[in-house]
C-alpha cells in the first residue's frame, strides 16, 4: 500500500547461486529498473551470490491485486530473471526459494537501521572485509553524483542531505555490532568475488538508467 515501506528478499533454491558473474548482477538490476520502478520506489538494495535484499515502497494509484499489481509485476520480473539464468546456465527448475518474502516496516526509526543492515550483508556473509567496498549494493550508488531511478534523494533526506552523516551512521551501526560481540572484519580495498575495483562505478552507473 502507498506510504508503506517493505523489506523484500529471497534466496536461491537448494542453496544454489542466483548470480554467478558481472552479467548476472547487471542484468538483474537493469531489468529491475526498467520493469518495476514504474510501480515501486527502490531505496536500497544488495545482491549477494545466493540471495538479495531490497527496501521498497509502492507508488500511488497502483493496483494491489491482479494483473498489473505490484506483487504480480515483481513475480513476473523474478520469473523473467529465472528464465534468463536457466537458459544461460542450462539448468531447469525453480531458481528462487518459493515466492519472494516481504516485511512491512512499521516504525520510521527502523528504516535507517534497515539501510545499514542491507548494506552490511556482504560483510556479514564474509564475502568482503568491509561492506563499503562491495560492488553490488546501493551504498556507493547513493553516494555518487548521478541521476538514477534509485530514490537516493529520499534516502539522503533521512540524513539531512548530508552524505557524511549517511556514512557516519553506517559506521556507528557497525561499531555497535562490534562492541556487542558481532565479528567485524578489518577493512580492505580488496573487492569481493575477485572482481576488479575499477569496475565498480562503471557497473553501477549502468543500473536504473
Amino acid at each position: 500500500m502507498p506510504d508503506k515501506y517493505y523489506h523484500i528478499f529471497n534466496r536461491a533454491n537448494n542453496n544454489e547461486l542466483i548470480f554467478k558473474d558481472h552479467e548476472d548482477f547487471q542484468f538483474f538490476l537493469n531489468k529491475l529498473g526498467k520493469l518495476v520502478t514504474d510501480k515501486i520506489d527502490i531505496y536500497c538494495f544488495c545482491l549477494l551470490p545466493n540471495h538479495f535484499h531490497m527496501l521498497i515502497k509502492p507508488k500511488y494509484n497502483i493496483k494491489r491485486k491482479g494483473e498489473g499489481s505490484i506483487t504480480e509485476s515483481l513475480k513476473k520480473f523474478f520469473q523473467m530473471y529465472a528464465q534468463y539464468f536457466n537458459k544461460k546456465y542450462q539448468r531447469k527448475g525453480s531458481l528462487f526459494y518459493k515466492s519472494f518474502r516481504r516485511i512491512e516496516i512499521q516504525e520510521d526509526s527502523y528504516l535507517k537501521y534497515l539501510l545499514f543492515y542491507i548494506h552490511y550483508n556482504p560483510q556479514k556473509a564474509n564475502l568482503i572485509q568491509h561492506y563499503v567496498d562491495y560492488q553490488y549494493s546501493s551504498y556507493r550508488f547513493i553516494l555518487i553524483n548521478k541521476e538514477t531511478r534509485l530514490r537516493k534523494d529520499i534516502v539522503l533526506a533521512w540524513f539531512d542531505h548530508d552524505k557524511k552523516e549517511f556514512e557516519q551512521f553506517h559506521e556507528e551501526c557497525l561499531q555497535r555490532l562490534t562492541e556487542s560481540g558481532t565479528p567485524a572484519l578489518r577493512r580492505s580495498g580488496t573487492p569481493a568475488l575477485g572482481l576488479e575495483s575499477h569496475f565498480i562505478l562503471p557497473l553501477l552507473e549502468k543500473q536504473f538508467l
